[in-house]
């Protein structure tokens, strides 16, 4: 028996298939594969930008230090995945899949 794809599955594969390089991306994509692609896609539109010094949200930061007060690139020496994915509240594991 086939799993429903969400509405949101479906809006989110023509995002990333619209928006950005993603030809691989449908609807039945995994979710743990849609993460990797929003991440990349937030670090390719951002760059080297933090999203905690852009939105102001420093103080939510866990590796936050005093030369983050500085501008608003990422000069913690983490990569730019990392952060993101802690800014987004994404926990390091892996995500189980809908087969």
């Amino acid at each position: 028996m086939k799993n429903k794809i969400s509405n949101l599955n479906k809006a989110l594969a023509v995002l990333l298939y619209d928006q950005y390089d993603c030809p691989e991306v449908d609807c039945e994509t995994y979710e743990e594969t849609f993460v990797e692609y929003i991440v990349h896609a937030l670090i390719e539109k951002n760059e080297d930008i933090c999203p905690f010094k852009n939105y102001s949200s420093e103080c939510i930061c866990k590796t936050s230090t005093e030369k983050c007060n500085e501008g608003l690139k990422i000069d913690c020496g983490r990569e730019a995945e990392g952060v993101w994915k802690e800014f987004i509240g994404i926990k390091e594991e892996k995500y189980e899949r809908r087969d």
